[in-house]
């Protein structure tokens, strides 16, 4: 299997789709400023979603590979809280690392997040 290829830019601005579509882009440190990285804490997010429900995905060995004939984890998938998904990742138990958030939009969770990323 041919590894894929990864684009780093130094800078948002040189980014752009048209040029990069179909490859990973990776801007480091893009973000640092953004209302996202500086509020978005598991406990504030926590805080905002807890009670909403979630799709999560499972890996008995932690590496989250799909099902090539259902197209789906192959460990499989749970609905759950927010809440309780962010105790389970954040907790020192060997669960911690087994799960994923998955198929999740921010605009449909808490629209209001959207705003932070802009």
């Amino acid at each position: 299997m041919q590894e894929q290829q990864i684009i780093q830019l130094s800078e948002l601005s040189a980014f752009n789709i048209k040029d990069h579509i179909n490859y990973p882009v990776l801007i480091p440190g893009a973000f640092l400023e953004s209302e996202a990285v500086k509020r978005w804490t598991p406990s504030y997010l926590a805080s905002l979603l807890g009670h909403k429900q979630v799709q999560v995905g499972k890996s008995p060995d932690g590496v989250h590979r799909l099902d090539p004939k259902k197209g789906t984890p192959a460990g499989g998938v749970c609905s759950m809280s927010f809440g309780d998904y962010v105790k389970k990742i954040t907790s020192d138990d060997d669960e911690s690392k087994t799960l994923y958030l998955q198929q999740t939009w921010i605009q449909e969770l808490m629209p209001s997040l959207h705003e932070d990323i802009d």
